[in-house]
Formats: C-alpha cells, structure tokens, sequence
C-alpha cells in the first residue's frame, strides 16, 4: 500500500476506535495517570504495538526512497502522538463540542499535515 493510503489506514482506524470506545478510553486514560500498572498495560498492549506498525512502515518509505531520510521512531511516535492530541484536547475534553469533525476528516487532514507539513 502506498505511503500516504497506509497513513490514512493507520490514523483513520485509529480515530475510528475512539468515535466506537471514547467513553471507555476516557476513563482508562484518566486512570492510567494514577495507575502506573494500567499505564504500562496499555503501552505494552494498544500504544507500543501501534508505534512499532507505524515505525515499520516509515522505516520501508524510507528504504524505499518515499520518504525522506528521518529517524522513523521518532516520526512514528509524532504520529501516534497525532491520534491522541485532537482526541484528547477536542473530544475528550470537550473544548469544540459545536464543531464535531469525522473521522474521515481527522484522518485526512492530518495525512496530508504529517506527509506534507504546512509550507508550501
């Protein structure tokens, strides 16, 4: 799969399992502040699978020549990171509850934003 059609994937599915289990990640979240064990439950079973997925197929662009020379963990945790900034900020937190944005939205705005940046 193409480069910019994999992060989509990634992102798209990502958001998508927030839109389904929000309510549910929200208190695993707040909770995982106090509890280091869930803490480290959850990165060792949700966050750091995912980041090793992306890092992988950063690291094939890369190879590949797609992408530029960059250290992909540190791209794969941005973009990870990208998943949960909006989700957080804007969902969980409720900071733009009147300006609700898909999935399909996030996923591909922030796409083009991670593979293209903002210049022009």
């Amino acid at each position: 799969m193409p480069v910019q059609e994999g992060i989509h994937a990634f992102l798209l599915d990502r958001y998508q399992l927030w839109q389904t289990h929000g309510d549910l990640l929200k208190i695993v979240f707040a909770e995982a502040l106090f509890d280091r064990e869930l803490a480290e439950g959850f990165c060792a079973k949700i966050t750091c699978p995912a980041t090793d997925v992306v890092e992988a197929y950063l690291a094939r662009g890369i190879r590949e020549g797609v992408l530029r020379d960059l250290d992909p963990r540190i791209a794969a945790r941005a973009l990870v990171g990208h998943v949960f900034a909006p989700t957080l900020l804007y969902d969980a937190m409720v900071c733009q509850p009147e300006r609700p944005l898909s999935a399909e939205a996030y996923a591909t705005a922030l796409t083009d934003l991670f593979l293209n940046g903002t210049r022009r």
